[in-house]
């Protein structure tokens, strides 16, 4: 996934709403910061769905299993 780029984007539209003295307040490193917070948060959420998809995969094909008999 391509998280350092949405994170980037995300940081951008963040910037735009801030009022010129926001912007000024905020020194780039914090804003690198947030940059790094937002794309680990995005790969937690990535690796969570990838992970709740897998256990439901595992679910749906032990019940198929069941249904044709060949349960282990």
């Amino acid at each position: 996934m391509h998280f350092e780029t949405r994170a980037t984007d995300i940081l951008n539209r963040f910037k735009r709403m801030l009022t010129p003295e926001a912007l000024d307040a905020i020194t780039e490193e914090h804003f690198s910061e947030l940059e790094t917070l937002i794309e680990a948060a995005l790969g937690s959420v990535h690796a969570e769905a990838k992970h709740n998809a897998a256990k439901r995969l595992e679910r749906l094909a032990h019940e198929l299993r069941i249904e044709s008999g060949n349960a282990s």
